[in-house]
């Protein structure tokens, strides 16, 4: 109720206020602090003394707020000290409250989305408590901030209490968004992950409607991007999942959401929206659910691991704009070695990189070869 987190809180909010000496106490008369400087072990002799006014939170009391002015200006400020501190008591605690609570929402999915094993029918019980729908279908989302606003959200300069205020106005945000244009579909959830990360469960309505609602959401993500953005007043980069059914496809699908942006913003910059589709080849990697296709991903990335001279020819014609007299300048080669060399992956993966797509893919392979070792710790 009244702690040294809380007086310190009160006492510099009331300093702002009330220009006297007010010292916030236990009701043992413990100082815990004040708008002025004193000694840090002080004990008042509360009982009895006119200069120390009770404090009362919830019909308990908690302390006292002690005036340290001249006697005879205590009667006019006693009321008006009393009133003003239980006031800003009131509303340190009740903001503390909605952070924790925010707090441990986002802990929970953050758990639930990174668990190797999910026990569905323990998490749906657990969802319960912050009234979450996790039988409600979803697919996963993931923000990240860009710009200034992505630096401060990253960084350890700002107040744990400075950093809530930022997150709680971006979540706003994005669900303000999100609801203005799918204004049936707003069972949406976010939740922060660090840094400059964000996760949303985006509602995809009931399981009859599933189909056509994901068709129209992915159809509008330009859209939506742009009116997210516009709320935040940043620019972001949006990665997204695919549709997976259950508690446990959420966590899949927040994996493909989290690599899409990422190795998004690795090759085509940031501020963009990218969907697990638009990786090609790579996409059943990432997702893990079409075993066929995985396994060949799996292949094709032994073959590019094993074999250095093709990454990095691979990233020189692709840095070149896919010039051959300039590659075979980098890499000082003839220009016949380098057509030997193109040849030779063309055959060896089945994908020509000298057809953009499909050196896309190639490429998008590479970056996953490496991006994967770096990532596993947060993906999981």
């Amino acid at each position: 109720m009244l702690n040294s987190g809380t007086s310190t809180i009160v006492t510099g909010k009331l300093s702002n206020l009330l220009p006297k000496k007010v010292i916030l106490t236990d009701i043992r008369g413990n100082c815990l602090s004040s708008t002025h400087t004193i000694s840090r072990n002080k004990i008042l002799e509360i009982e009895k003394d006119v200069k120390a006014v009770p404090l009362f939170y919830g019909g308990v009391p908690v302390g006292y707020a002690y005036i340290d002015e001249p006697s005879e200006t205590i009667r006019p400020l006693a009321n008006l000290v009393k009133s003003m501190v239980e006031l800003l008591i009131h509303q340190v605690n009740i903001s503390e409250n909605i952070i924790s609570k925010d707090q441990r929402q986002d802990k929970f999915i953050y758990d639930l989305l990174n668990s190797e094993e999910i026990d569905t029918e323990l998490s749906l019980a657990e969802s319960k408590v912050f009234d979450l729908n996790l039988k409600r279908s979803r697919i996963v989302l993931t923000l990240l901030v860009n710009g200034e606003a992505g630096k401060n959200l990253s960084s350890d300069e700002l107040s744990l209490n400075d950093k809530e205020i930022i997150i709680s106005r971006f979540k706003r945000g994005v669900i303000r968004g999100l609801d203005s244009f799918y204004t049936r579909l707003n069972e949406n959830v976010i939740a922060y992950f660090g840094k400059n990360i964000f996760v949303i469960l985006k509602d995809l309505g009931e399981e009859g409607e599933v189909s056509k609602n994901l068709d129209h959401f992915k159809a509008t993500l330009k859209i939506i991007h742009k009116i997210v953005k516009d709320e935040l007043r940043t620019d972001i980069t949006i990665g997204v999942g695919s549709y997976h059914q259950g508690v446990t496809g959420l966590r899949d699908s927040y994996k493909e959401a989290y690599l899409a942006s990422q190795l998004g913003e690795e090759l085509w910059g940031t501020n963009e929206v990218f969907n697990i589709d638009d990786f090609g080849v790579v996409a059943p990697l990432l997702s893990g659910i079409n075993e066929k296709n995985l396994e060949f991903s799996q292949k094709m990335l032994k073959k590019i691991s094993n074999e250095d001279e093709i990454g990095r020819t691979i990233d020189v014609f692709f840095e070149s704009s896919m010039s051959l007299t300039r590659t075979s300048k980098i890499l000082k080669i003839h220009r016949n070695t380098l057509v030997y060399r193109l040849d030779k992956i063309t055959e060896t993966l089945g994908l020509d990189p000298r057809i953009f797509e499909e050196a896309v893919q190639i490429k998008l392979a590479l970056l996953f070869n490496q991006f994967s070792k770096d990532s596993e710790a947060v993906v999981r």
